[in-house]
């Protein structure tokens, strides 16, 4: 276990091999956040994983009983093409639907889709292999999920032609 300190964290990941950094966020929030480099996706693109502690919940009664929210965030490294979003949102609810995960997320103001989970942590800290099995999580969403994302996202397919691909898929030849 880990304590609740993004500094601490931080140094651990760096010591498990990332390449990571305490940030300040943004300049309104000026909330700190680890920003992780995951390395390169199929295509040569960075990947950049973001984790937070979530502000804004109930003080409990006692310290005992004080839960921590820990954000794992990884925005996809492509953009939402105008008209595509519709589409892209069907599909995104649907993996949603489908995974047992679900963290698929867009923002349409921002023109991105992300993995997005928010980890409930033990009273007594923060759990290391949790921090490990979300951060591969993401990446297994992305691996498994990214090239519909994009060619939805880039208008280049109709969702409609997805569902197709997938029920023309023999499960017998993967």
């Amino acid at each position: 276990m880990l304590p609740f300190d993004l500094k601490k964290i931080c140094r651990w990941l760096a010591n498990e091999g990332f390449d990571c950094d305490v940030i300040k966020e943004d300049l309104v929030t000026h909330e700190d956040q680890i920003m992780l480099n995951a390395g390169n996706d199929d295509h040569g693109r960075n990947l950049f994983f973001y984790l937070k502690f979530l502000e804004g919940q109930e003080k409990p009664e006692n310290e005992e009983e004080k839960r921590y929210l820990l954000q794992f965030f990884l925005p996809f490294p492509i953009k939402i093409e105008e008209g595509s979003q519709s589409e892209l949102a069907r599909y995104l609810m649907m993996m949603n639907k489908t995974i047992e995960f679900p963290c698929l997320g867009m923002c349409e103001f921002n023109k991105i889709v992300f993995f997005r989970y928010v980890y409930l942590c033990a009273a007594k800290g923060v759990n290391t292999e949790a921090i490990l099995t979300n951060l591969a999580m993401a990446l297994l969403v992305w691996d498994l999920f990214g090239d519909n994302i994009e060619e939805l996202a880039s208008n280049h397919k109709k969702f409609s032609q997805i569902l197709k691909e997938a029920a023309d898929t023999n499960l017998d030849d993967i």
